[in-house]
């Protein structure tokens, strides 16, 4: 893999392709990391930087240009071209510095993750575009929303709490819980939990999604479509009851 400093250079080329001059100049005025596997030294490193890149904008002057739109000075639209190209300088080096603090054992569950997430996630495309989901014997005819290309997402909960040192016998879960949408199914695996509505019986199971295995079911009144999670709760809405059923993990559901 490439170093710290060619990864930026690419990096800023990639996002604002007229402001590599610039970072080029910067360069010369901070004394790069020895090793771009220590994420102290790249925090470290980031904050020269970010200094003497602000030294080199605080440069420009936009005082004698007229508005870039109605409404807009030339000196606004400097400033947020410039922040712009702060927050996602920032952005890489935080991105640098997560990566290097991963461990190896880490690294080789997000590595398991994306390998599960892509058998899950090619299981499932079967399932969409055969005839084993049906609805009042009609076959499924929609495409299902693919995580292909999507396999990293993973990586994003790995840091989250989860796994069992969180579930608590008296109080519950503990720990976190995470609403995956389109393509974040490898987040929910990485949960090490999953909960899944049936709207043939309107329940909610909990699932281990490595194994499969159910590890608790509950019902959620009637005529049931809708489920949810954020916090530290699980929702799903009812429409025979007119309820929401807020459902703490491992315990019974409250509406």
């Amino acid at each position: 893999m490439a170093g710290l400093i060619p990864r930026l250079r690419a990096f800023v080329l990639e996002r604002h392709p007229f402001a590599l001059p610039m970072v080029e100049r910067t360069l010369e005025d901070v004394t790069a990391p020895e090793t771009d596997r220590e994420p102290a030294a790249i925090e470290q490193f980031a904050q020269q930087f970010r200094r003497a890149l602000g030294h080199e904008i605080s440069g420009l002057s936009a005082a004698q240009i007229p508005e870039t739109t109605p409404g807009v000075s030339a000196q606004t639209r400097l400033k947020a071209a410039s922040q712009e190209l702060f927050e996602d300088v920032d952005g890489f080096f935080a991105r640098v510095a997560i990566a290097a603090s991963l461990t190896a054992e880490e690294r080789r569950e997000i590595l398991r993750g994306m390998v599960l997430t892509r058998a899950v996630d090619n299981r499932l495309k079967q399932l969409f575009t055969g005839s084993d989901v049906q609805f009042e014997g009609v076959p499924f005819q929609g495409k299902g929303f693919r995580s292909l290309g999507q396999e990293a997402i993973y990586a994003a909960a790995i840091r989250l709490k989860r796994g069992e040192a969180w579930r608590d016998r008296q109080r519950g879960w503990r720990g976190d819980v995470v609403g995956p949408i389109i393509r974040d199914l490898g987040v929910a695996l990485a949960m090490h939990r999953l909960w899944v509505l049936d709207n043939t019986d309107s329940t909610v199971s909990e699932l281990d999604p490595q194994s499969g295995r159910t590890l608790a079911t509950v019902a959620v009144g009637s005529h049931s479509y809708d489920i949810a999670a954020g916090g530290d709760a699980v929702w799903a809405q009812s429409y025979g009851d007119r309820a929401l059923y807020t459902i703490q993990p491992t315990t019974e559901p409250t509406h």
